[in-house]
């Protein structure tokens, strides 16, 4: 599991690492996987757009599965912290890139769903699920509506969906 993470916590750190030596014709080097380190080094909305949309599907899947090998490790603040990641970029880029959102919703599916089922075990288990439902305060979540169409977005919803009636 330890070198799930590692690999994971990695391709993450690659991914900002490229796309910041394509856009700012520098090297960047930042040892953390948290978004807001990479973005201070833009000066505009658009050239973090910019960033953002650079490799972002390969991010948001690496970031979705950070969070999950975090999860497994008991890394509850790293798990939120991705989480929290995947929204920021979404609200970021322009136009939205929904392949955060969707992953972003994946992962507080999983997270939950890992709580809901851990519950009976443990009391910090309801402390960690109302620290996810109090992420829901500080970032609304949007809905993709009824008619999804994509069946990554329908998926991404059903998660969503679903980690609100256990929550």
């Amino acid at each position: 599991m330890v070198q799930a993470k590692l690999a994971d916590d990695q391709s993450v750190r690659t991914s900002f690492i490229l796309c910041s030596i394509k856009q700012l014709k520098k090297m960047i080097s930042i040892s953390s996987t948290e978004l807001n380190d990479y973005l201070v080094q833009f000066n505009t909305s658009d050239e973090i757009s910019t960033f953002l949309k650079c490799d972002d599907d390969v991010r948001a899947l690496a970031t979705e599965w950070l969070s999950n090998t975090r999860l497994q490790t008991g890394n509850w603040i790293g798990t939120i912290q991705t989480t929290i990641d995947l929204y920021t970029a979404y609200n970021l880029s322009n136009p939205m890139s929904y392949l955060y959102l969707a992953a972003a919703y994946r992962t507080r599916a999983r997270t939950l769903t890992s709580i809901f089922y851990w519950l009976p075990y443990d009391i910090q288990f309801i402390n960690r699920a109302e620290e996810i439902n109090n992420l829901d305060k500080a970032i609304p979540l949007v809905s993709l509506g009824d008619d999804t169409t994509t069946w990554s977005y329908a998926w991404s919803e059903a998660g969503y969906r679903f980690s609100t009636k256990i929550s």
